[in-house]
């Protein structure tokens, strides 16, 4: 059964808490991953990661963003250079 807040989440056009968002390789020949991942309440965290995310995984980069879409906007940055 879904959660009430997931229900609200939806209606509200936002990610359900810990949802990743966006992912990508850093770069061709790097171990590492750029991630955003949703807090549930509109915002997110950029992550950069190295291993294998979510289970094993060292943070190299966060930052919080009081928006999903200025995350990923970060992340689109972080993933082309």
């Amino acid at each position: 059964m879904p959660s009430p807040g997931g229900f609200f989440n939806g209606l509200l056009g936002i990610a359900r808490p810990g949802e990743v968002i966006y992912r990508a390789p850093q770069g061709a020949w790097l171990d590492s991953d750029v991630i955003v991942e949703a807090d549930g309440m509109g915002g997110a965290t950029l992550l950069i990661v190295e291993g294998n995310y979510p289970i094993d995984y060292t943070n190299k980069f966060e930052k919080r963003f009081a928006t999903e879409k200025d995350a990923c906007a970060a992340a689109e940055r972080k993933f082309e250079h």
